[in-house]
């Protein structure tokens, strides 16, 4: 047993030294031999080096090619030709040639609210309101300028208006035809119709306009009147245009409604534009001064291209 064990560990002692020996032998042939390096040029050629000490490489070793910066040549986009005007919506049926006089008379209206301040009050408030003037135009395809004008003459901003026929809400909601009332349900997912609710009131008197118009032959003027004064007057329905549509003296009013409601459309129009309500009238006439004379005419001559330049809905498209 002992020979056996002395055995085994003069095996493994000489197994130790000859391992030993081999990895001597590899270091003094690793040493020998000169350490292989590497180098790619510049110019994309790669050359073996022995030796030992690695020279930089400078500047005179590039050539003229090489040495020029590179430059990274970016390509120019193309110049987009610029976008025509929007077109304006024809849906609504126009008179050309009655087409100043309404203006006019729009205009007419739309200095009166303006000078005596109630068109700019009414529009501050109708502001609250106007998410709500944005969803329900949407729907009905009309500008929410339309909304908002109506809103400024049947209830001056006032939600809880009820007027001495009992008309209610925003839009002085009298009736309406049972197909708007049902149409408005469906479109606010609601059984019940609240007039004094600000959205629900708008959503009925939009689609309720929208009614009357259609049946006017998309006459704007005309679905106004209706609107407010009824759609079955006897002088309504037998006129096929606006300018034949008569009225009596005492009546008079229905007929100026509508530019009303327009001259409120303007004026918001103009309050976005300019950031307020623009004169029509200076009162230049009452100068007496000739050169403050003609300083006004000409400011109130600007003033009156400016909001002659704007087009209105039912009048200029």
């Amino acid at each position: 047993m002992k020979r056996l064990i002395l055995a085994n560990s003069l095996l493994v002692m000489l197994l130790f030294l000859v391992s030993c020996l081999i990895k001597h032998d590899l270091d003094i042939k690793a040493a020998a031999a000169p350490a292989k390096i590497y180098i790619k040029q510049i110019n994309g050629t790669v050359i073996k080096y022995t030796g030992q000490k690695i020279e930089p490489i400078v500047k005179t070793q590039l050539t003229a090619t090489e040495a020029k910066p590179t430059v990274t040549k970016v390509e120019a986009k193309p110049v987009l030709p610029q976008a025509e005007p929007k077109k304006l919506p024809s849906i609504f049926k126009i008179d050309t040639a009655n087409k100043e006089n309404f203006r006019q008379q729009v205009l007419q209206q739309y200095e009166l609210y303006r000078f005596y301040g109630t068109g700019p009050r009414n529009l501050s408030r109708i502001k609250k309101y106007s998410s709500f003037i944005s969803q329900a135009s949407h729907f009905v395809g009309y500008e929410a300028e339309i909304a908002t004008g109506l809103i400024a003459i049947e209830s001056m901003g006032l939600p809880n208006e009820v007027s001495s026929e009992d008309a209610r809400g925003l839009m002085q909601i009298l009736s309406v035809p049972k197909s708007c009332w049902e149409q408005t349900q469906k479109i606010l997912h609601t059984t019940q119709l609240d007039l004094h609710n600000p959205r629900h009131n708008i959503f009925l008197g939009l689609v309720t306009l929208r009614h009357y118009t259609r049946k006017k032959d998309n006459d704007l003027l005309r679905g106004l009147v209706a609107y407010n004064f009824g759609p079955n007057r006897q002088s309504l329905m037998q006129a096929d245009n606006f300018a034949d549509f008569a009225v009596s003296q005492s009546n008079k009013e229905i007929k100026i409604y509508p530019f009303k409601v327009l001259a409120m459309v303007l004026m918001d129009k103009v309050q976005a534009k300019y950031g307020r309500a623009l004169p029509y009238e200076l009162g230049c006439e009452k100068i007496e001064v000739q050169d403050k004379k003609t300083s006004c005419q000409a400011k109130e001559k600007k003033y009156r291209l400016a909001l002659s330049s704007i087009p209105l809905p039912g009048i200029d498209y």
